[in-house]
């Protein structure tokens, strides 16, 4: 005598030979036309409320761990970009000043530096932007919550001399929100040389220098 298994097979009523029965398994005494309707005793394909409430906290873990590394990503990218404008306009100041031996001076566009600046030749020598004075580039504004501190001898420019020597040395502090509260330093030698900080090899604080 054949011996039954664990999962119990119950037949009630005549099924159709259709899609769903093509797909079943069936006895070979059974015909196709003949499947009754079973019922199977095993889970469902669904997760319990256990299950899912598992889940939505470990995604809360992630998220809580995510995010914020994402945010700091994003704002490092933003203060990089920001930075290195900055140097770019110095870099050609200098090279330009060298080549035409002229005065070449960046300056603000606006009343702040976050509004943007621009690089451009100094016929009369006196620092200001003048109607007819070449612009040999000008760069846009930096991202609304972004600011920069500069030092006092660079309040309204920089400006390089023929030898490629700048006017003063000093730097420019590109800050981030406070929430990340990292910055980018970069520093203006009198001899004309640029170089960049970051928050992290510094040791200055962003309490200190964006304040």
């Amino acid at each position: 005598m054949q011996k039954t298994t664990k999962t119990q097979v119950m037949f009630s009523q005549v099924v159709p030979d259709d899609e769903f029965t093509q797909h079943l398994v069936m006895p070979p005494h059974l015909g196709r036309g003949k499947v009754r309707a079973l019922s199977i005793t095993s889970r469902g394909a669904g997760f319990t409320l256990i299950e899912l409430l598992m889940v939505m906290a470990i995604m809360s873990i992630i998220l809580s761990i995510g995010v914020p590394s994402f945010q700091s990503m994003i704002t490092n990218n933003r203060l990089t970009t920001q930075a290195n404008s900055m140097v770019g306009a110095l870099n050609i100041a200098r090279s330009e000043a060298v080549k035409r031996n002229q005065l070449l001076v960046v300056g603000k566009t606006g009343t702040d530096w976050k509004d943007g600046w621009q690089v451009f030749v100094d016929a009369n020598s006196n620092q200001t932007f003048d109607t007819g004075e070449e612009v040999i580039r000008k760069y846009s504004g930096i991202t609304s919550g972004f600011f920069i501190n500069s030092s006092s001898s660079f309040d309204n420019y920089v400006a390089y001399r023929p030898d490629g020597r700048s006017n003063t040395n000093g730097h420019f502090y590109f800050c981030s929100p406070s929430q990340q509260a990292i910055f980018r330093k970069v520093v203006v030698a009198a001899s004309g040389r640029i170089r960049t900080e970051t928050s992290k090899n510094s040791s200055e604080t962003y309490s200190g220098v964006c304040s």
